[in-house]
């Protein structure tokens, strides 16, 4: 079974986190339940073992995936898979009794929460890994794609960067993927499953390593079997943190799976909320993105807040987020303005110097040097308007941007 409706349970931890912005974006969590334990955003260890980098074709499989899902009420579908036992001890009665004193305001969690879910949900269950990580984000970050903690740890996951760049998630001038839904939830599932691995199954260990780091936890288990101690999760001594990191995520869980028991309303799903990847054929200016889905601006910023200035970079992603609901519409403009967004893109033909470029496609014999000075331009700038690590190396056919990419597409 599919998933197409499983978004929400991950909403509802919405304001666990205290959170320092960089960007500045409208915060999807209003009305937030306050279960936050005085984040301190411990480094997360760069982890050995097998990594799998995704690229632009999977995540075209991925939306056909969300898009095929069977259509059921997302809380129902959460409820059915969180279906592992949870035990009764006081860290997690503690957190519960904190949860519930505002448990009018997981409705509208659940709302915010929601575009997000349903990818996530999917992947989780693709992967046949326990729907309880699926609360995960809210505990991190309040479900925030703009988050960022004190510790530089950023998006939906808080994943920091030496990190994210170990499990292939791309950050550049132009783009920081950890703050992109879809190539942050890969790299954090990616991390997970590769300490569950070392973890020899135990996902209350691997929980607990996502949060504080994998030799974190292997230090207290040392520690603990050099005394003779138990070595599960509540045996062990780590940093405040991640010891009420786990009750909290149980204690929603708990919370989520009896809702009618414990007074709380969630809302109905709608798989239309639900964000699917929309494929681009060139760069583009979020502006007139969101102007063609039908979006409110700050919404679509939002929704695709891994691109770093108003338009996409020419070395990629070369895709939006947009809502199942102006998925449509936006596909049928995109075709209808392709002729004329093509008329506008001039390939300059590098015989003739004197034809005003916006873009260089580079021929046989060219170096990047002779290409400036013909263009009357400087290297530099070209470096950073491409890219290029290497200068000395050019490929044929390469298409080089000759203008400041800003400049050109707000022209």
């Amino acid at each position: 079974m599919k998933i197409k409706t499983i978004f929400l349970a991950a909403v509802f931890l919405a304001s666990c986190q205290s959170v320092k912005y960089q960007k500045q974006a409208e915060n999807p969590i209003q009305n937030s339940i306050d279960v936050s334990t005085e984040k301190t955003m411990v480094t997360r260890n760069v982890n050995q073992g097998l990594t799998v980098k995704k690229s632009e074709a999977d995540f075209k499989s991925d939306t056909q995936n969300i898009q095929n899902i069977e259509q059921k009420n997302l809380w129902s579908f959460v409820k059915d898979h969180l279906n592992e036992p949870i035990e009764d001890n006081e860290r997690i009665r503690e957190q519960k009794e904190k949860l519930l004193k505002t448990k009018q305001h997981f409705y509208n969690l659940a709302l915010n929460a929601e575009p997000y879910m349903y990818l996530i949900a999917e992947e989780i269950q693709k992967r046949n890994m326990p729907m309880k990580l699926v609360l995960l984000p809210i505990v991190e970050s309040n479900f925030n794609p703009a988050a960022i903690s004190s510790a530089k740890a950023a998006g939906l996951w808080q994943m920091l960067s030496s990190t994210a760049k170990y499990y292939g998630v791309k950050q550049n001038e132009w783009y920081d993927g950890r703050h992109d839904v879809l190539a942050s939830t890969h790299a954090a599932l990616d991390l997970m499953q590769n300490l569950n691995r070392k973890f020899n199954g135990d996902w209350l260990l691997t929980i607990a390593a996502y949060n504080c780091g994998e030799y974190c936890v292997l230090r207290q288990i040392k520690a603990n079997k050099a005394q003779g101690k138990p070595t599960h999760f509540w045996a062990l001594s780590l940093p405040r943190e991640t010891s009420l990191y786990i009750p909290k995520m149980l204690a929603l869980s708990d919370i989520i799976k009896n809702s009618e028991k414990y007074g709380v309303k969630l809302p109905i799903s709608d798989e239309n909320r639900g964000l699917i990847v929309v494929n681009l054929d060139h760069p583009m200016k979020l502006t007139q993105a969101a102007e063609m889905s039908g979006l409110p601006l700050s919404k679509f910023k939002l929704y695709n807040f891994g691109y770093k200035h108003s338009s996409t970079p020419l070395s990629g992603p070369h895709y939006f987020m947009v809502p199942q609901s102006h998925a449509q519409q936006f596909k049928i403009a995109l075709k209808t303005k392709k002729k004329s967004m093509e008329d506008a893109t001039l390939l300059a033909n590098h015989k003739n110097d004197d034809m005003p470029s916006v873009f260089y496609k580079v021929a046989a014999g060219d170096t990047l040097s002779g290409i400036a000075q013909r263009m009357n331009i400087k290297v530099h700038d070209v470096k950073n308007w491409n890219q290029l690590e290497d200068l000395n190396f050019l490929k044929i056919g390469q298409v080089l941007q000759l203008k400041n990419e800003l400049n050109y597409l707000n022209g």
